[in-house]
């Protein structure tokens, strides 16, 4: 290799390197977190994602020789993208919130209820009718379960009332999010 294919080759790292600061401190920002926080995050490049399994998981290039566990929350620079369900020595399986069979206590002011797939859907459901909630509200997880509370989700899109008129239903709005996934932050819990 040319010093000229060297030195072009430093240049894109430098350049990515500089990237992935900024998305940090983006994540930071949307999370409400100061510079002083003690979080051990780890990034990460999406390595694969099915396309028959498109909303349900994907595997990133980290694992547990990286620090990575099984638990840990997995981010991007506009909110939380999904858990870490299973981790291999190089690599780890990533279970997005858009997957069917997900379950995460969040908040949506006051209320408290948890986001699922309900219809091909992200909801929250499981909040009270008399919650005060509107259109545009943000949504972070609670800290009840297995994850850290105040993780921005999305914002409200559409209030509903379920079958029995005694719980809303909430549809939430994650933008495109996960559309494209290339670098992807680890927040582990994990020493």
């Amino acid at each position: 290799m040319s010093y000229i294919e060297n030195y072009n080759q430093w240049k894109e790292y430098k350049n990515l390197d500089s990237n992935l600061k900024k998305e940090l401190e983006s994540l930071k920002k949307i999370n409400n977190i100061s510079k002083n926080d003690d979080l051990n995050l780890i990034v990460s490049r999406v390595k694969y994602r099915d396309v028959y399994e498109y909303s349900n998981t994907i595997t990133i290039l980290k694992g547990f020789k990286d620090g990575v566990f099984t638990g840990d929350t997995v981010l991007n620079n506009d909110g939380l993208i999904g858990i870490i369900t299973k981790t291999f020595e190089h690599y780890s399986i990533v279970t997005l919130i858009t997957n069917k069979n997900s379950n995460i206590s969040v908040k949506i002011n006051d209320a408290v209820g948890i986001l699922k797939v309900i219809d091909n859907k992200l909801v929250v459901v499981n909040l009270n009718n008399f919650s005060k909630i509107t259109i545009n509200d943000k949504i972070y997880t609670s800290g009840l379960g297995n994850l850290p509370s105040d993780i921005y989700i999305g914002t409200v899109k559409n209030i509903n009332l379920n079958n029995t008129e005694i719980e809303k239903v909430v549809d939430v709005d994650i933008n495109s999010r996960l559309d494209k996934l290339d670098y992807v932050f680890i927040r582990s819990s994990h020493d």
